[in-house]
This record gives C-alpha cells, sequence and structure tokens, in this order.
C-alpha cells in the first residue's frame, strides 16, 4: 500500500525513452505497466544505471529507495550500437574513396595549369 504522500509522475514520453520523478517516504517496488523486454531496455535512476526488475512474468519493475528520484528508462539494442560503427566506417571509407578520385583530377589540372 501507498504511504501518505508517496508520488510517481511521469514526466516524459517517447516510444524509446520515458522519465518519470519519483518521491516516496520509504523503499518501494515500482511496478510499470509497460512489457518487460530486457535487450536493449535500460534503467538509470538518478544517472546511475539499474537492473530492472520482471513482475508477474510481463511487466517492469524497479527498486526505489526512499527520497525524491529521477528515474529515465531508454531503448538502446546493441544492433543499434553496431550499426553506428558500421556507418561510421561506411563514411570514412566513402572519404577515402573520393579522395582517392578527386586527387589524380586535382593533380592532372595542376599540370595543364602549368
Amino acid at each position: 500500500m501507498p504511504n501518505e504522500g508517496d508520488e510517481i509522475t511521469m514526466v516524459s514520453y517517447a516510444p524509446n525513452k520515458l522519465e518519470y520523478t519519483v518521491h516516496t517516504g520509504s523503499d518501494r517496488i515500482v511496478v510499470f505497466s509497460e512489457i518487460y523486454y530486457p535487450e536493449g531496455w535500460h534503467l538509470y535512476i538518478d544517472g546511475q544505471e539499474k537492473e530492472i526488475g520482471r513482475v508477474d512474468y510481463i511487466l517492469r519493475a524497479a527498486v526505489i529507495l526512499a527520497g525524491e528520484h529521477q528515474i529515465r528508462m531508454e531503448f538502446v539494442p546493441e544492433a543499434l550500437k553496431m550499426d553506428r560503427w558500421s556507418y561510421a566506417c561506411a563514411v570514412l571509407l566513402l572519404i577515402i574513396a573520393l579522395g582517392g578520385i578527386t586527387y589524380p583530377l586535382w593533380k592532372s589540372l595542376l599540370k595543364r595549369q602549368k
């Protein structure tokens, strides 16, 4: 049962990022009406990463200590992190290829001007 003055408020909502403010008088377990999916979801309480709990096989939960806290849940799958590396490598290769193509052209233009 919640105590008098316990409060949790959703500050912002996006499909991949949820933010809450919490005020409790004692340590609590908070159950979120969000599907438990551990692959890619990260829980941060006051900026520190914590473990996401599982309740009734399907819901997310978190252990909250007494006091005021900021909770953030973000979806950042490992595949997305790898895609960023792939993208960076592709851009670097493109720059190298463009340099390899344009350098001989630039060099021949300099010879023609002399």
